[in-house]
């Protein structure tokens, strides 16, 4: 049966019907998508806040989604607005955040002093290059008149950035992490209460 079929491949081949066809390029399948193309791995989740924080500082409340599934790294988009020049403090980004308070039913994870932890932190970490690249995410190097929007990560539990694997030599590891709450076990959403520095805080 296989021979036969060989035999009918090349008679075909030979003749004006069939000479040619078995040459011809298919066309690619492009597939259409209904949806941005992402990682199946991560579910974003972006929420707005507020479009504007007093100059006194404030407190802000924010609920994340977190019933039954997974929260990752959480991260705070900021805009501070054009300044004079030589007043913005480089490094904004590390004190914007005087504290932050997580609620799950009860007040179960708290930082006082952010500015103080972010210090602490680098100074756990060993490789001076990466150290420089990793300070970049909370402002430029210098001050800067024009305004800048950066992302501020929040120091909460299930956040690299509190685990030993950040603060080891070569680039960290983001496989498991040792949480201080398993993040299945959320019965709730989760609410941050975020206290907001006052403006002369941020100036020199």
């Amino acid at each position: 049966m296989v021979e036969a079929t060989e035999t009918l491949i090349k008679l075909l081949s030979q003749t004006s019907s069939g000479r040619g066809k078995s040459n011809q390029k298919v066309q690619s399948f492009n597939y259409k998508r209904t949806a941005t193309a992402a990682n199946y791995k991560f579910r974003v989740n972006r929420v707005s806040v507020e479009s504007s924080i007093p100059a006194g500082g404030s407190v802000v409340r924010v609920q994340l989604p977190a019933y039954k599934s997974i929260t990752g790294e959480c991260m705070l988009k900021l805009t501070c607005n054009a300044a004079s020049q030589g007043t913005i403090d480089p490094y904004f980004g590390a004190k914007c955040l005087r504290s932050v308070k997580l609620r799950h039913s009860d007040v179960c994870y708290q930082i006082d002093d952010c500015a103080e932890v972010w210090a602490y932190l680098f100074s756990k970490m060993p490789d001076s290059i990466q150290k420089a690249e990793r300070k970049k995410i909370f402002g430029s190097s210098t001050a800067a008149a024009g305004a800048q929007t950066i992302l501020i990560p929040l120091l909460q539990p299930w956040s690299v950035w509190v685990q030993p694997q950040m603060y080891q030599s070569g680039p960290p590891r983001h496989g498991a992490r040792n949480c201080l709450f398993r993040t299945d076990l959320l019965r709730e959403n989760v609410v941050f209460e975020l206290e907001f520095a006052p403006t002369s805080v941020l100036f020199y």
